[in-house]
């Protein structure tokens, strides 16, 4: 039976250094040491027993080997139930580290004692002070090539820590020998929680994916391996790149998360254009700008222009112009198109031209042009809106608004629109041919009319109904003479037709007529 009691007594009377202690990792708490430890070391039990192994012996230990270090020696005998032992490493005692701050050398045991159930109850450390043993010019040679070690380490470490990629290293069997600071950003675990652990163990969801699939064909066939995959824990995409080596693996890897949105990002959106494209209700062609090919049309262009999709595509932007417009066709495309498409400058243009049906038919176009990138080549987006009936419609109003002009500003009668609060809101440019006075424009209804005409001419406006028109007898205005002016007026109410919005007063100047009678 494995008691601290039985252990007292077997290495109360061992003539080796022995030390005993809890496998309470990563405490490893003290529970004994015989005398020839804490004369060896210059400790006594009150100094030792019932603290960590590294509390009671607190940075002093200077390891000439890896595999010498005090915690590599405990995790690994928790890890394998095995016998460690250490190289050589230096080891300063307190008196001397305070006077002559000489070396001491020492080499070291550690095995574990296991109880009835298979697990470790104690772990056992002995250690044995070498330095009489090792000469002045050994421990200058040691000393230098620690030193060079170190360096080289650290050249390492500081490659390793400053690369922008993440970087652990594996042993073979997948124990983590080494986590850079970016490795801690990425894979959210500190260099102290990963160090030392296995891979699978900190990351059991990455079993099922790329990442161990890949790990061991890396090592298994000894091959470099690349691959992307989305690691859930740290909700992230990484790029990986896997190295072998005889030691285990080498790993860098990067979060490619933002790359991976903005490809499926520029996925969705491609897929976007090709609906709005395919489905717009307009004309829509992708050119090239140097061949003036045409390389891709929408539904719309074959259902407006005649053509099938495969006529389309074996034709040029030539093919549908009139031919007495290609001379000035081609000068806007070479001054105002390619210039654009070169510079990097503004990519729309918006143009009027004539383009060309299958039938035969000429129509009038508006052209708005935009640069894209089109299967890997630079091409322009086109968007054509067939203006024929627009134009047409715009001349016919045009000639219409002519003939309106002419009638009012030539015709006999003054024309004024008065708003709902009595004032003119239009009036003709011939008021004074007619009556020999200028009205403005929000001046006062009816100002020139004489009392007690104006009066009847005010009441007849405020009876009007909408729609309704009525006709006043003769009513006396001055004119800008002072000199009576008779006039017929016809007020008719368009207050609820949106084009005029406001009563509508027809006047004729009868003041000839009046005198003649």
């Amino acid at each position: 039976m494995l008691s601290l009691e039985n252990l007292r007594t077997v290495f109360g009377k061992c003539p080796e250094t022995c030390l005993v202690m809890y496998p309470d990792a990563p405490r490893f708490t003290i529970a004994y040491a015989n005398a020839n430890y804490l004369e060896a070391t210059n400790r006594t039990a009150v100094d030792i027993v019932g603290k960590g192994i590294f509390e009671a012996f607190p940075g002093t230990q200077v390891d000439l080997h890896k595999d010498s270090d005090i915690k590599t020696s405990l995790e690994q005998v928790l890890e394998h139930k095995s016998v460690h032992k250490s190289s050589l490493f230096r080891f300063n005692l307190p008196d001397q580290a305070s006077s002559t701050n000489e070396p001491h050398f020492w080499i070291s045991e550690t095995y574990p004692l296991i109880n009835d159930c298979g697990s470790i109850e104690y772990i056992v450390r002995s250690v044995q002070d070498v330095t009489q043993f090792v000469s002045a010019k050994d421990i200058t040679t040691i000393s230098k090539a620690e030193q060079q070690i170190e360096a080289h380490h650290q050249r390492i470490a500081n490659i390793l820590e400053s690369v922008t990629d993440g970087f652990l290293a594996l042993d073979r069997n997948f124990t983590v020998t080494y986590w850079n600071k970016e490795a801690e950003r990425i894979l959210c675990k500190s260099r102290e929680e990963a160090m030392g652990e296995n891979l699978w163990s900190l990351y059991p969801e990455a079993v099922h994916k790329k990442f161990y699939s890949e790990y061991h064909k890396a090592l298994s066939e000894n091959v470099s391996r690349q691959f992307q995959e989305y690691l859930d824990v740290v909700q992230c995409w990484l790029e990986v790149t896997a190295y072998p080596s005889e030691d285990g693996l080498s790993i860098f890897f990067k979060d490619i998360s933002d790359r991976i949105a903005a490809e499926e990002q520029l996925k969705e959106a491609n897929e976007q254009y090709q609906n709005l494209f395919d489905l717009s209700p307009a004309p829509n062609w992708v050119y090239d700008v140097e061949t003036l090919a045409i390389l891709d049309v929408n539904k719309a262009s074959l259902d407006h222009y005649g053509y099938s999709k495969e006529e389309f595509l074996r034709m040029t932007l030539t093919d549908v112009r009139p031919t007495e417009d290609l001379t000035e066709f081609m000068n806007v495309i070479n001054k105002e198109v390619k210039p654009f498409m070169v510079s990097g400058g503004s990519s729309d243009h918006i143009k009027l031209g004539r383009h060309k049906k299958k039938s035969g038919e000429i129509i009038n176009v508006e052209v708005k042009g935009s640069n894209i990138s089109f299967q890997g080549r630079v091409a322009r987006l086109a968007l054509i809106i067939d203006v024929t009936e627009r134009m047409r419609s715009a001349h016919e109003l045009s000639v219409s608004e002519q003939r309106f002009r002419a009638l009012v500003q030539e015709g006999s009668d003054l024309i004024q629109i008065i708003d709902e609060h009595g004032f003119y809101k239009y009036v003709s440019p011939n008021a004074h041919r007619v009556l020999k006075r200028v009205f403005k424009v929000g001046d006062k209804a009816f100002a020139s009319v004489v009392e007690p005409d104006k009066q009847d001419v005010l009441h007849a406006l405020n009876k009007l109904q909408n729609g309704e028109c009525t006709k006043l007898p003769r009513v006396r205005c001055r004119d800008m003479n002072n000199e009576i002016q008779w006039m017929e007026i016809t007020l008719t109410n368009l207050m609820d037709d949106p084009a005029v919005n406001g009563i509508v007063s027809n006047s004729r100047n009868v003041t000839e007529q009046i005198n003649s009678e």
